[in-house]
């Protein structure tokens, strides 16, 4: 009896996994790329069962993150170095980058695009030419062989419709590549914030960087370039009613489309505007949402629950009114886009038909096809403003947050007087230091070039005169009252805090683990004895080396002689 295989299993394929091949499209003709036959094998293995991740390909090497940052990195640090000139139509500095970082792909995409606009105009004279034979006309193009202009209208068609989605599948591919750029620069700049810096920017304006912002950019090279393509569109329509109809009817059009082009960009004006007062409470409604998740056990053991619930929804309250306002803007200004192709339609019938008297069959389907030419760039015009606006917002806070200060690299390997002394892998040897906070009193007695401040400029909180070593491989533990610099030294060793004296030298690479204290919603005996049994000679010992009981002390005298004062006034 013959055994049966079940249909999801099937025969093993002998092939081996594309994982394990290179990619086909290093490998790919032109006319490979434009007619997409290099995906043809995937394509037919997912028509026999579901794709797997070992079916798709390795990602290209000069697609990979690891090539595409040199370059990257070097316009960005060419453009950085040339800030006394100011961008082109100041364009965001990090846009520039892309754009040159990408010059080759990008004029495809516009190359392309041109040919498919010009093939959409070519098809209208076909179109023209066929009605002409069939009513026994002479054509413009001379054939009398009506079987030859139908083959010349598909294959004008043809090749307009495969430049097209070529254009589209190249924008897509930079579009992917620019996002991994900035996701890459966003994560790596984000390991290198100082501590200002960190202060400026919160784990909810960084997810909003990476999750918002990045995708802006993705959207704006995918529509991007229809911005200057639909405008071209419009005016070889334009041209074509000109030519094939009036020429007045053709100056009334070009009246309308100069009236909804203004309008158009007014409105992505406004959209822009709008998405920039948006960005500000989404921000804030992550940053409550990512600390309410990250500290869900403080929340929950201080009853914080109700609070932080009613806080996020009054910050999403104002975010939906924001968003109905962007959305309403994005959905007018499309709408009157869409339209635009039957307006023009209607001022072309209808001063043709005042100056001519009548419209004829054939001018009729010409118009139709003649409209047509405009069609994308009307469907994509609306898109392209409000993704290339929304962009340009995005780019200039990414710009912001990659100009945000870094931490010293050479504080925590260097010293300030240049005396360091060789030692073991995984030491760390302090000598007559001293660390001061950055602040702007630092920054303006700070030499250029320097990674040391002036303490004598400095009238905040600072650590002099440390000598510390650990040999490699010790457990160390720091030990001391209530605020005498316990975690600034932590942050020293990290580098946050500047070294303003002395040498410090540390062997190796430094990991951090942050710990944060917390108290249960209790009372102070609750808290010590924490469910265990009541000992009181033990309680009283805990009380007693509680560094920070002293201070807690004092805060409450403070409150109780306040209270006095407030009482007998």
């Amino acid at each position: 009896m013959a055994e049966h295989h079940p249909y999801v299993a099937g025969p093993e394929d002998p092939r081996k996994p594309f994982r394990d091949e290179e990619n086909p499209i290093r490998t790919a003709s032109l006319l490979s790329m434009v007619s997409m036959t290099w995906l043809q094998p995937l394509i037919s293995l997912g028509a026999k069962r579901a794709l797997e991740r070992e079916d798709v390909g390795a990602v290209c090497p000069e697609d990979t993150c690891e090539v595409l940052r040199l370059k990257f990195e070097s316009e960005l640090h060419s453009i950085n170095n040339n800030m006394e000139t100011p961008t082109p139509l100041g364009i965001p500095r990090v846009a520039l980058a892309l754009v040159r970082t990408f010059p080759r792909e990008i004029a495809v995409v516009f190359a392309s695009d041109f040919i498919f606009i010009a093939g959409s105009a070519l098809m209208s004279f076909f179109v023209e030419a066929i009605l002409d034979h069939i009513n026994d006309r002479d054509n413009v193009f001379g054939i009398e062989n009506g079987y030859v202009l139908v083959v010349l209208l598909s294959l004008a068609a043809f090749v307009s419709m495969m430049s097209f989605n070529f254009a589209w599948f190249i924008s897509s591919r930079v579009g992917v590549n620019m996002r991994s750029l900035l996701l890459d620069a966003v994560y790596r700049k984000s390991l290198r914030l100082s501590s200002e810096a960190r202060q400026q920017y919160s784990s909810g304006e960084i997810m909003t960087l990476v999750s918002v912002d990045i995708d802006r950019v993705f959207n704006g090279m995918m529509n991007g370039p229809w911005v200057l393509l639909a405008p071209i569109g419009f005016v070889v329509t334009v041209v074509l009613i000109g030519v094939l109809f009036d020429p007045i009817a053709a100056v009334a059009d070009l009246v309308l489309l100069v009236l909804v082009l203004a309008t158009s960009f007014n409105l992505a004006k406004r959209i822009g505007r709008a998405r920039r007062e948006l960005l500000p409470v989404t921000e804030e409604r992550l940053r409550v949402t990512s600390e309410a998740l990250q500290g869900i056990r403080v929340t929950k053991f201080y009853a914080w629950n109700e609070s932080v619930a009613t806080r996020v929804e009054k910050i999403r309250r104002e975010e939906v009114r924001r968003y109905r306002r962007f959305h309403f803007l994005q959905i007018l200004n499309s709408a009157l886009l869409f339209l635009t192709p039957t307006f023009l339609a209607g001022v072309t019938v209808g001063v043709y038909v005042v100056y001519r008297g009548s419209l004829s069959v054939i001018q009729a389907f010409t118009l139709i096809a003649v409209i047509n030419v405009s069609r994308q760039g009307v469907n994509a015009f609306p898109l392209g403003i409000a993704d290339l606006s929304q962009s340009a917002v995005a780019c200039h806070r990414i710009d912001g947050f990659l100009d945000s200060t870094e931490l010293d690299g050479a504080a925590s390997t260097d010293s300030a007087n240049g005396a360091v002394r060789s030692a073991a892998k995984g030491s760390i040897s302090i000598e007559n230091a001293q660390f001061c906070w950055p602040t702007s009193a630092v920054d303006d007695g700070k030499t250029e070039g320097s990674f040391t401040c002036d303490v004598r400029a400095v009238k905040g909180f600072s650590l002099d005169e440390i000598n510390l070593h650990i040999d490699a491989g010790t457990l160390v533990m720091v030990v001391g009252s209530v605020g005498s610099g316990k975690s600034s030294l932590l942050q020293a060793l990290l580098g946050e805090m500047r070294m303003a004296a002395g040498s410090m030298e540390i062997q190796g690479q430094i990991s951090y683990v942050c710990q944060e204290a917390w108290i249960r919603n209790a009372t102070l005996r609750d808290n010590i004895v924490f469910e265990g049994e009541f000992d009181a000679k033990r309680y009283e010992s805990v009380l007693r080396h509680l560094s920070w009981l002293r201070t807690w002390l004092h805060f409450l005298v403070g409150t109780a002689q306040r209270s006095e004062n407030e009482v007998s006034t």
